[in-house]
């Protein structure tokens, strides 16, 4: 994997099972994030660029602090 981008895949992994650890399907999780099922779809398959706005929303909706920092 691109290193570049292991920290999406890791973003990705957690969101994705999230949401299946509390049986959601991502029409029924994306409602309760106030995202599309489309945006919820392509952050969990790490597929296109991901916006602070969308991972605010997500990190809501899984009732978590979202915390951004930079890693050497």
């Amino acid at each position: 994997m691109n290193k570049r981008y292991a920290e999406f895949y890791t973003i990705s992994n957690k969101v994705k099972m999230f949401r299946q650890e509390n049986n959601l399907s991502q029409k029924e999780f994306a409602k309760r994030c106030k995202i599309t099922v489309n945006s919820l779809s392509r952050l969990e398959n790490a597929n296109g660029p991901v916006s602070y706005n969308l991972l605010k929303k997500v990190s809501a909706g899984m009732s978590k602090k979202l915390q951004i920092d930079f890693i050497d």
